[in-house]
């Protein structure tokens, strides 16, 4: 049993009612009390666990389709979500990339494919 109260009434039965005295006991047999070191170190922990879900970076869901309708850092997001998985199959390509030879973005061209 975890928690059980007892009761014991006085040795003497001769007493009155209003002056019988009774001894309560408590049992907190396997109940966890955590230390003051044990709660400081789980509040550490969940605030790095939170810090760490803040830094996480946001990566947008990968279609087919770009989302459009004027939105163009979802677009941009879309293009280098593309990009990403693009350099992860293909070394050749990340190592091209990791070279600082690109210097200054003067002109693009997108070229559409139906």
């Amino acid at each position: 049993m975890i928690a059980s109260t007892s009761t014991r009434n006085s040795v003497n039965p001769h007493q009155s009612y209003s002056t019988i005295k009774k001894e309560v006991a408590t049992q907190t047999y396997g109940i966890y009390y955590p230390s003051a070191k044990d709660i400081d170190l789980i509040i550490t922990q969940n605030k790095k666990l939170l810090n760490g879900k803040e830094l996480k970076e946001y990566r947008p869901i990968l279609t087919s389709r770009s989302p459009g309708k004027g939105y163009w850092r979802q677009q941009l997001d879309h293009i280098c979500a593309h990009l990403k998985t693009y350099a992860v199959n293909r070394p050749d390509f990340q190592s091209l990339i990791g070279e600082p030879r690109m210097g200054n973005m003067i002109h693009a061209t997108v070229h559409e494919n139906e």
